[in-house]
């Protein structure tokens, strides 16, 4: 059963500019394992846009489960297939709070074009008892 939804779109150039202008944000915002993967790629901040939309995404996504819970955003990790396909890593902390608030998992897609990257999250849980 669908637990939530989340959409999310970020500025290409703006996530420039944040990572940019202060160094610190890179480190705060994203893993080692996501710096690594968008400064492996070209136009890294088209991908340092697409993770920042996605964990956004996400965020919206679980509200509904989580309530006024809160958790870290670095707690989201996006990771890619070999294909490039976005997924959020089974980290020890996430899966905790999904556990703790009856999501099994949650799904993503982007996709990123000109000057916006967009990032859509779905979580799913068990069906509740009506």
């Amino acid at each position: 059963m669908i637990k939530g939804i989340g959409v999310d779109l970020a500025s290409i150039s703006e996530t420039k500019d944040a990572i940019d202008g202060d160094p610190v944000f890179e480190r705060y915002a994203f893993t080692q394992r996501e710096r690594s993967y968008a400064r492996s790629r070209g136009k890294a901040e088209e991908h340092f846009a697409v993770m920042l939309a996605l964990k956004e995404a996400v965020t919206k996504a679980l509200a509904p489960a989580a309530g006024k819970d809160v958790f870290d955003t670095k707690d989201i990790e996006v990771l890619h297939t070999a294909a490039g396909a976005p997924f959020v890593a089974d980290t020890p902390s996430f899966s905790a709070f999904l556990a703790a608030h009856g999501i099994e998992s949650v799904h993503v897609s982007a996709t990123h074009e000109g000057e916006y990257a967009c990032g859509i999250a779905v979580a799913e849980g068990p069906a509740d008892n009506l």
